[in-house]
């Protein structure tokens, strides 16, 4: 995988924050979870390759320091053995990206089934509320026409996370079927060629079969390696899980404050207006139309709200991710020297370490390298998630200006629409929330 491709997969997270729906933040961070750990995966079987092509070097070399080969007979060997591998996962490449076209096909057919059947229920349903709201006020058919499409929304949202998670688990089981298939043939590779440079008289029988112990010997070595940083990997992973919700969480309870504001707003305004109706010279019908007024101009500020504020994060996600590839993808090109340099070492040092003492070098590399890539992206969605809260709260502080101009505008009017003459009314106006 590319330096770029590694940096831009964790522009998800920034998605997740900036772009998601509040209520479907966590279930889209559950799906980031596996995406992330079949990542991880992803790039430790590519580092098993790398690993792998320094085991086969150092055996080869091994028979060549003891005279059981010649120089030319090694290096044949190991050019075939590298030809094989750079073969098998052309293959497997090719078998990926055919498994997963025919998944995608089958996966769209399913969503396309299932939205269209959705959509059915949903014309039934209306159908059934218009008969039995045919004798409601027009106002009760708005109000019953508003929460159906509320319920429709969230019910088709429902079925878009589960199908998701319907089809990453599918996709992650095509990943673990090449995984398995991927170490199936590696072992295989190494097999036949020792099998065919016997055959050639390059190898004695007992000199490939004493080879072959001491390959798989070094691959219960590598293992147990990776058996460790695995665990390292998933504990890491676990914690930025734990990270990440625990910022999503703080994200969404900003947009409850928004909603409880507004819906605080929107209670006082009618207790206030139901205060000033009693013993009021004022016509029940203009103080209607003045309370109407005032909800649709909180309404009308909710809307600026979500609009400034869609277009504020919309106008930061470019920033946010443009530094978050810059620095990861420094990083992770870092990192790739280092594995490059290991294994150039190892082969300029093949008397001086032992298989167990290479594969050492491995596993405090790839677990230092794990650590520092967790805690620069740590660091990042933590200065996102501020970022956003920062851009959030300015918006929100303006909207709440406009929400405390509501009422004594509304207070105004009803005092002009007042007779000459008439005892002024108690307009106090009441504290509002935020």
């Amino acid at each position: 995988e590319t330096v770029k491709d590694e940096a831009a997969f964790e522009d998800k997270i920034v998605d997740v924050m900036v772009l998601e729906d509040p209520q479907n933040m966590f279930q889209a961070l559950e799906n980031l979870e596996m995406s992330s750990l079949l990542h991880a995966t992803s790039n430790l079987e590519a580092i098993r390759i790398q690993i792998h092509k320094d085991l086969m070097s150092r055996l080869l070399e091994g028979l060549r320091s003891r005279g059981q080969t010649s120089v030319q007979a090694q290096q044949r060997l190991l050019r075939v053995l590298h030809g094989q591998l750079l073969g098998m996962e052309g293959r497997l490449k090719e078998e990926r990206r055919a498994r997963m076209t025919t998944l995608a096909g089958q996966c769209n057919l399913e969503t396309r089934e299932e939205m269209e059947a959705e959509h059915c229920r949903e014309a039934a349903e209306k159908a059934q509320a218009k008969l039995l709201c045919q004798h409601a006020n027009q106002q009760e058919l708005l109000q019953c026409s508003v929460l159906l499409e509320k319920l429709h929304k969230l019910s088709q949202s429902r079925l878009q996370r589960v199908l998701l998670a319907r089809h990453e688990e599918a996709s992650a089981k095509v990943q673990r079927q090449i995984i398995e298939w991927r170490r199936v043939e590696l072992h295989k590779i190494f097999s036949e060629e020792l099998e065919e440079a016997t055959r050639m008289g390059e190898l004695e029988k007992s000199t490939a079969r004493s080879l072959q112990h001491e390959y798989f010997t070094c691959q219960d070595q590598l293992e147990e390696v990776l058996d460790v940083v695995v665990a390292n990997q998933r504990y890491v992973l676990s914690e930025r899980s734990a990270q990440r919700k625990f910022l999503v969480h703080s994200l969404h309870s900003l947009e409850g404050l928004i909603s409880d504001t507004f819906s605080n707003t929107s209670v006082t305004l009618d207790s206030w207006f139901n205060h000033m109706r009693r013993g009021s010279l004022i016509p029940a019908e203009e103080t209607d139309q003045l309370q109407e007024k005032a909800q649709t101009e909180l309404l009308m500020v909710r809307q600026r709200l979500d609009e400034t504020l869609n277009q504020e994060k919309r106008a930061m996600r470019c920033g946010l991710i443009k530094k978050r590839r810059e620095l990861i993808s420094d990083l992770v090109r870092v990192h790739k020297q280092r594995q490059k340099d290991l294994s150039v070492v190892s082969k300029s040092l093949e008397e001086e370490r032992d298989i167990a003492q290479h594969l050492q070098c491995w596993q405090n590399l790839l677990t230092a390298h794990c650590l520092e890539l967790a805690e620069l992206i740590n660091t990042l969605d933590e200065e996102a998630a501020a970022d956003i809260r920062k851009v959030t709260m300015r918006v929100i502080q303006g909207a709440i200006a406009d929400i405390k101009a509501i009422q004594p505008s509304a207070a105004q009017a009803v005092l002009s629409l007042l007779p000459p003459g008439a005892k002024q009314l108690d307009l106090q106006v009441e504290p509002e929330p935020g």
